[in-house]
């Protein structure tokens, strides 16, 4: 674990909130599943996908025509088809859709949640997905801790990392400092933006992806870590 703050301000925090994808939930498995139904290329498609969710996303909230992120979601696996050489049909993107829907979370997510919850910390969610998307994902995962404070952007009608997007998220949270809020994510785009909008923040590197650059240098993450566990240790 590596901080650029002192720690002790760790005890002045009065939520902990995550990013869903990539962060709590493992796109990887998204991957295995795009495999099993596309043999050979469910890495292509699963990239493919990611990379236009984020394309998408950014490019509506510079032009200003907010579309929600199922739908998003679904442009981007119609791109991803294509780019794989697959016939698009309605059930070809549905079966996909539907397995992004099922994402499985990362191995240490659910001890790290629990010992939170023993802690008494507010734990929650501020994701560019829908509310029905983050909810099947809940459900699917069985993470009930997180059934409260679970936020989607779509309130916002704007995406990460648009402030709208983090200050939509305090408004939804009731807390109005946002130093009072620790947040996390594993999307350097992500940690960028709500550090510039004034949350502390900590990133989830598990790839071990380098620093920040100097073009990124004055969005770098107050506290980097390389697993979840890590976290957790910093509020016992």
């Amino acid at each position: 674990m590596q901080s650029n703050n002192n720690t002790s301000e760790i005890s002045n925090f009065e939520a902990i909130i995550f990013d869903a994808y990539g962060t709590l939930f493992d796109l990887d498995s998204f991957t295995s599943e795009a495999n099993r139904i596309h043999r050979g290329k469910g890495k292509v498609i699963s990239q493919t996908v990611r990379e236009k969710q984020i394309e998408f996303a950014m490019m509506r909230d510079i032009i200003g025509k907010y579309v929600n992120f199922e739908v998003l979601t679904r442009n981007a696996i119609e791109f991803a088809l294509k780019k794989a050489g697959i016939r698009r049909t309605d059930a070809a993107v549905e079966r996909l859709f539907s397995k992004f829907l099922n994402l499985k979370t990362f191995k240490d997510v659910p001890p790290v949640l629990s010992d939170l919850d023993e802690l008494n910390i507010r734990v929650g969610i501020l994701s560019n997905g829908t509310q029905a998307m983050l909810d099947k994902l809940i459900e699917h995962a069985g993470l009930s801790l997180l059934s409260e404070d679970v936020i989607s952007v779509d309130g916002a009608k704007a995406y990460k990392p648009s402030a709208k997007a983090y200050r939509h998220g305090l408004d939804e949270l009731e807390i109005f400092e946002k130093e009072k809020i620790f947040y996390v994510s594993a999307n350097p785009w992500d940690v960028a933006g709500a550090k510039a909008f004034g949350f502390k923040v900590g990133w989830i590197n598990r790839t071990k992806q380098p620093l920040f650059d100097e073009g990124y240098y004055e969005f770098r993450p107050d506290f980097e870590f390389s697993r979840l566990d890590q976290l957790g240790k910093m509020f016992q």
